[in-house]
């Protein structure tokens, strides 16, 4: 059974729901906690400025005004990886709950290590890229106590699973099994699992229906025998 769902999206982004909306899906399927993590403002096409952001952090408040006898609504920020170490998360990190962190093709580089990621994801060999790739990340990692997870790992760019899931143990910081991006495998998900890392099930949900809906990535966790291992799953 899914507990929360912290990785969704809603019209301050490119979802097609209101805030409001996707806590009442949230409570509907009986989850405790739910999160809005748009996306940061370096996306050239989704981002959300930093206005935006202060507006969204009222609206979360109003709901837990209202609902926080039933759910927990959580304000968070799907932040951009965007080179060595570099992100695009506002330097007022009070503002978010939590920050999630991963690579996304419409957030401009910062710096040569940010256009080899994005010249990677055009390479024939992609994989000569991981280790570099999965350095950019763990640079980030330290940022803020607030980063809770990485999102989608391997998604567009190849990523090095051992380096950081070993990394992101360290710091417990989760792995995502997203519904939308299928970015890790059985094997990818065994060779973290033997880093000691621990996984998050996220909807990634652009519409409110969607809120919660994992099963996907369930199977694919009990497949790999990883279950045990995701925090916001518990047995029924």
């Amino acid at each position: 059974m899914l507990t929360e769902d912290l990785h969704t999206h809603t019209l301050y982004s490119h979802g097609a729901g209101t805030v409001e909306e996707n806590v009442l899906s949230a409570m509907q399927k009986g989850l405790r906690r739910v999160g809005i993590a748009e996306h940061g403002p370096g996306h050239v096409f989704f981002g959300v400025r930093y206005k935006a952001l202060v507006a969204l952090r009222r609206e979360v408040d109003v709901m837990n005004d209202k609902y926080g006898d039933k759910i927990e609504v959580l304000m968070g920020l799907e932040a951009n990886l965007t080179g060595d170490g570099k992100t695009d998360i506002p330097r007022d990190v009070e503002l978010f709950d939590f920050l999630m962190l991963g690579f996304h093709k419409g957030a401009p580089p910062a710096d040569g290590a940010g256009r080899r990621m994005h010249a990677s994801m055009f390479s024939p060999n992609k994989a000569k890229y991981a280790k570099t790739n999965a350095t950019n990340y763990i640079h980030a990692m330290d940022f803020s106590d607030k980063l809770i997870n990485i999102t989608h790992p391997g998604a567009y760019i190849a990523v090095d699973i051992d380096m950081l899931a070993q990394e992101a143990a360290r710091r417990n910081i989760t792995l995502e099994l997203n519904e939308s991006h299928r970015s890790m495998g059985v094997e990818d998900i065994k060779a973290a699992m033997a880093r000691s890392a621990r996984f998050y099930l996220s909807s990634d949900a652009h519409t409110p229906h969607a809120v919660g809906r994992v099963e996907n990535s369930i199977a694919l966790a009990r497949k790999s025998g990883a279950l045990h291992c995701v925090v916001n799953y518990a047995d029924a």
